[in-house]
């Protein structure tokens, strides 16, 4: 123990050693601090100790520790003198480094804020599916910052590009920057042009007209920037980069798109702003299907006057009781529906709705004395899919929640079963139901504008919702780009190696039910042109009725094929 301290002492001079005894507290004589068991080789006693006679300070002698912890010089030198290069060259290292950040900061720069701007231009259009307009102009906002610090730093970029030649291989990102800046416009001019709109709509605008035009402008702005850039989308090149749910979002505007670049230009003139405006619009079953969308059930009168909108609903019977004179029906419904005068809930029933609707207007002027500017059709799908769009409404004088898939049930509980003319079930119901749609649209904190945008262009399309008017410039409007459900011919001037083949299944319920809630169709049409140029036809349809009871039954089907 004395020779190992004795080595660790010089080793290390700083070391002090003390020498110390225990003694004994019962026998007083000195015992060890450390009881050790006895060495190996006398029967007992850890494994690894010593034996008292192990030859300790010629092993430790053998190691030879003071060569052991002396240094090296020559390899101390050369490390002292690796880190003095080191040193010496890290300023050079810093500014390579420098110099390669700084020149791919340009692009690192434009690919980063290009993306945020896309991103959070995508965040902006979920503000406005979901109603947020407020979350909608911010996230917009935030979005035109990002790509106006692209458009910065792109400008140094292409600069970089122009001295080494290589400025075309810039082109996809320009092009994608490009694009993004113009979302985000057409995105600020549909903000500001519905936030405008709404005023006027409301009554809220104090200079409606101006308000109007300004609005209209805005939206006119943000049709012609959507279709530069959805034919900048069509691109390959401009699609790289630019998020794919972004652009299957754009796509997915088309058809609003269509229909506000069409009305765009006569607009003023039907909001009433070149005198007021009347409409009746016709509420269509299209459960019990009429060739003009269905069996009118009630109507409504649409006011419109500088923009601001007033609409009230009614019972059709109520304006039928009031028929003073002979109108002579349609020949089919004298004969299977057996009525001697024609009325206003039958008026829809020629295969034109553009005839159906002067029908309406003239057997409206002859039950009320009203006279209206055009007509408009809605069926029970129109409404459903506007129950879609703005979710479930509350009726509180039905204490009924109405959602897209309980209509027509709840439609029927309520407004047909035990109906009789001259009831008042089915205008209380449907007034209520609109009402509660009404305040359900125009006072909650948040509106689904482009779903319910999405909902009125689609409908137009698929004719749930239809158009018709006196005036013959906005009628040839409606009617070329298909809105009216109008029958009209071939153009001026077709070549005559042309055929003008068309086919038009029209159907009209005559059996007083719903049973077109229950019926599904297939047709066959098979079409064969010979050698010498004639046409044969054949048309085969099948119909398939599951309902054998109210609110369904027989479908007595007046069926007319075009």
């Amino acid at each position: 123990q004395i020779s190992l301290a004795r080595m660790i002492q010089k080793a290390n001079p700083t070391v002090k050693i003390d020498f110390s005894q225990i003694r004994d507290r019962h026998s007083g004589n000195p015992s060890p601090q450390f009881p050790l068991p006895k060495g190996e080789g006398e029967g007992e006693g850890g494994k690894y100790l010593l034996a008292e006679n192990y030859p300790l300070e010629k092993k430790i002698k053998e190691l030879n520790i003071e060569s052991l912890i002396q240094t090296n010089p020559k390899k101390d030198n050369a490390d002292v003198i690796s880190k003095v290069r080191s040193i010496r060259s890290l300023p050079f290292i810093l500014l390579l480094l420098f110099l390669c950040f700084f020149l791919a900061l340009p692009l690192v720069s434009t690919l980063a804020f290009s993306f945020l701007g896309f991103v959070i231009l995508g965040n902006a259009k979920t503000a406005i599916e979901d109603g947020n307009l407020s979350d909608a102009q911010k996230s917009n906002n935030a979005s035109r910052l990002f790509f106006n610090l692209a458009q910065k730093s792109s400008g140094l970029l292409l600069t970089q590009a122009k001295l080494i030649g290589q400025e075309s291989s810039l082109t996809p990102i320009i092009r994608n920057l490009s694009l993004g800046q113009d979302l985000s416009m057409v995105a600020r001019y549909g903000l500001d042009a519905s936030r405008i709109l709404s005023q006027v709509f409301m009554g809220r605008s104090i200079n409606p007209k101006e308000d109007f035009t300004k609005g209209t402008s805005l939206l006119k702005n943000a049709t012609v920037l959507f279709r530069q850039n959805q034919a900048e989308a069509k691109s390959d090149l401009a699609k790289e980069g630019v998020p794919k749910d972004l652009l299957a979002k754009a796509r997915s505007m088309d058809s609003v798109i269509k229909i506000a670049e069409n009305v765009i230009d006569v607009l003023p003139s039907l909001f009433g702003f070149d005198g007021k405006k009347t409409y009746l619009v016709l509420f269509q079953n299209n459960m019990e299907l009429r060739p003009g969308g269905g069996f009118i059930g009630s109507y409504g009168l649409l006011k419109l006057d500088l923009g601001r909108i007033d609409f009230s609903i009614h019972d059709i019977y109520d304006a039928d009781g009031q028929l003073r004179e002979h109108v002579e029906p349609p020949f089919a419904i004298r004969r299977h529906l057996n009525l001697p005068h024609w009325y206003l809930r039958d008026s829809n029933f020629d295969v034109d709705f553009a005839r159906s609707a002067s029908s309406a207007g003239l057997l409206l002027s002859k039950e009320l004395g009203k006279r209206v500017d055009g007509v408009i059709g809605v069926d029970v799908s129109f409404v459903k899919s506007i129950l879609e769009a703005v979710g479930p409404v509350y009726v509180a004088d039905y204490k009924e929640t109405v959602t897209s898939s309980n209509l027509f049930k709840l439609a029927q509980s309520h407004a047909e079963k035990n109906f009789f003319p001259g009831s008042r079930q089915k205008k209380d119901f449907l007034k209520s139901l609109f009402n509660a749609m009404q305040l359900n649209i125009t006072f909650r904190e948040s509106l689904p504008y482009l779903p319910l945008a999405k909902t009125i262009s689609e409908s137009v399309f698929r004719k749930h919702l239809l158009f018709a008017f006196n005036d013959k410039g906005l009628q040839d409007l409606f009617t070329v780009n298909n809105w009216s459900s109008t029958l009209w011919g071939a153009p001026d001037g077709a070549p005559s190696t042309s055929i003008n083949d068309f086919l038009g299944i029209n159907e009209a319920n005559l059996g007083v039910n719903k049973a077109n809630y229950f019926v599904k169709r297939e047709l066959f049409h098979n079409v064969n042109i010979d050698d010498k140029g004639n046409i044969s036809q054949t048309l085969k349809i099948e119909y398939e009725n599951s309902s054998n009871a109210w609110p369904g039954g027989d479908y007595t089907n007046y069926l007319r094929v075009i």
